[in-house]
């Protein structure tokens, strides 16, 4: 169940949270709570529950009992830890690909607000209202810097290790 904000200091909860998959039991009455300006790491033995732990903050997927509490300016963003649907596949895609993936839901707010804009002189009070509100979205999610990042993580070559081309061998560097 993903609720409203519990306290106003809280930015994820979880609050007893169980995940099942069948028979197993992955999280069993699970308790993590993050407030505003926290970083945390998610470390932990494989299959132990933490792609399932974000999953569930993200909202990709619900607890089979507790509560999923989010409060984050302009919502949370999720990138699985694999690149299948991402554009160019798993073989080929890149990291640059990945991040493009993950920006698609700023990509559609930009688009809003420049359809917004282009309507801006015959603009009702709503309109501008609705305008405003798309702005805050974009600017509390980052979309202003998104291309500096993309641009940075697109050096980072594939995402998978592999040969990388030079100029005597083009599979080898």
């Amino acid at each position: 169940m993903l609720t409203a904000p519990h306290p106003a200091t809280s930015q994820l909860r979880l609050t007893e949270i169980t995940k099942r998959y069948g028979d197993r039991v992955v999280l069993d009455r699970a308790d993590l709570t993050v407030s505003p300006g926290e970083r945390v790491g998610v470390i932990g033995d494989n299959g132990s529950g933490k792609s399932t732990l974000l999953r569930l903050l993200a909202g990709e997927e619900d607890p089979s009992n507790g509560q999923v509490t989010v409060s984050a300016p302009g919502g949370v963003g999720y990138l699985p830890q694999t690149l299948d649907g991402v554009s160019g596949g798993i073989p080929a895609g890149t990291v640059a690909d990945a991040v493009d993936s993950a920006l698609a839901v700023l990509r559609d707010l930009e688009s809003r607000m420049r359809e917004a804009e282009a309507a801006l002189g015959s603009a009702t009070s709503a309109d501008l209202a609705a305008y405003g509100d798309l702005v805050a979205e974009f600017e509390a999610r980052g979309g202003y810097n998104a291309d500096a990042r993309r641009r940075g993580s697109a050096r980072s070559g594939p995402a998978r290790p592999g040969p990388r081309p030079s100029a005597a061998h083009p599979l080898r560097r």
